[in-house]
């Protein structure tokens, strides 16, 4: 029963987790391309373009501008936090993943678009960051919070892409119940 339970830590350690981390990153780039790729002309497009490349511009001076040798300020700051507050913010940031994303892209024009896209791309940069810095391990309360919100979110509600209904119902009150 022991030799069981190590192969199904291995699994879930050396398998299944490098998996998800992987899993969220392409669903994040996946969201990014939609979005990008809904642009209603090419200045849509481009400025859609630039919120999601901002923030990997941003990780190339985070990383080329460290300041002393082996001093890093972000690492530091947030490996700081304990483990709730890791807990609490990934759930903000799931349940902000999915509603600020459903809010933004109701927007006409592309600036909420651009906005979610800009955001998207900060939490993948995020997951990157960690990644180098070799902390991604340290957040997992974090993740936990993000992936458990975020899910059930998306399962009450739909994606953010679908409209919840909430803007037909705004709109209907606004006209008189018509």
């Amino acid at each position: 029963m022991d030799q069981v339970k190590e192969v199904l830590r291995a699994v879930f350690t050396y398998v299944l987790y490098p998996v998800m981390v992987l899993a969220i990153f392409f669903f994040i780039i996946a969201f990014i391309v939609n979005i990008v790729s809904q642009g209603k002309n090419l200045s849509g497009r481009v400025r859609r373009l630039t919120g999601a490349f901002l923030p990997l511009m941003i990780l190339i001076f985070v990383v080329l501008l460290p300041g002393e040798k082996g001093e890093e300020p972000i690492r530091a700051f947030l490996l700081w936090f304990p483990k709730i507050v890791h807990l609490l913010v990934g759930a903000v940031v799931g349940f902000a993943l999915i509603e600020v994303g459903r809010i933004l892209m109701r927007d006409d024009d592309d600036t909420g678009p651009s906005v979610y896209a800009l955001f998207l791309s900060f939490a993948g940069v995020f997951m990157i960051y960690s990644i180098m810095q070799n902390i991604l391990g340290s957040l997992n309360y974090f993740l936990f919070g993000m992936i458990v919100v975020a899910g059930v979110v998306v399962i009450f509600k739909g994606p953010p892409w679908e409209d919840d209904g909430t803007s037909r119902r705004l709109s209907s009150q606004t006209r008189g119940g018509r």
